[in-house]
């Protein structure tokens, strides 16, 4: 959503390159513009930045972009799975949907940071990141071209942290140390 790419671009140039993490990116943007998004992202991490598709096994640092039209999922053994988007999903690819997904799949070793955008896709799916033992972090207003999308993850009380792209990047490292 709107200011999205420039706060994610901030978080992962910042990202430590020995997190052994790995990260999926739900992005409010059209289908022609995901490849486009990989190509810049992979310009300033040292994470390796994909488009999403079937049958590609999730990978320790590695970033994953949803496709904006299909709705992601993992088998049983990790690999990611591409369906057709539900046709009631307001947005593509619906970020409460792959957030539950992440959480139903990965339990407490999911987590979740929420950047600038307009609406409140993701808050369902903090609630359930949250539900299922894992972090739910939101970007800092001061910080956010829009912070409805943080504001409303803020509201469902399950945000633990919040401050700009490079110290939410900062504090994943210092979260990761801490809970290895």
């Amino acid at each position: 959503s709107l200011g999205g790419p420039q706060a994610v671009r901030q978080f992962l140039s910042t990202l430590s390159p020995d997190l052994p993490i790995a990260f999926i990116l739900a992005q409010h943007i059209g289908a022609n513009h995901i490849n486009l998004l990989a190509e810049q992202l992979n310009r300033v991490t040292p994470f390796t930045v994909l488009p999403g598709k079937s049958g590609h096994r999730l990978r320790h640092k590695e970033v994953i972009l949803t496709p904006a039209d299909k709705q992601i999922s993992f088998t049983e053994d990790g690999y990611i799975a591409l369906q057709p988007s539900p046709p009631a999903a307001v947005y593509s690819p619906s970020i409460d949907l792959v957030m539950t997904e992440v959480a139903e799949k990965f339990g407490n070793k999911a987590g979740t940071i929420i950047f600038s955008g307009m609406g409140d896709d993701g808050a369902k799916g903090c609630e359930a990141i949250a539900e299922h033992g894992g972090v739910v972090w939101a970007q800092d207003i001061a910080s956010c071209v829009v912070s409805s999308m943080p504001d409303q993850a803020r509201k469902t009380g399950k945000v633990s942290y919040s401050a700009n792209p490079e110290e939410l990047a900062k504090h994943l490292y210092e979260f990761y140390g801490a809970n290895a």
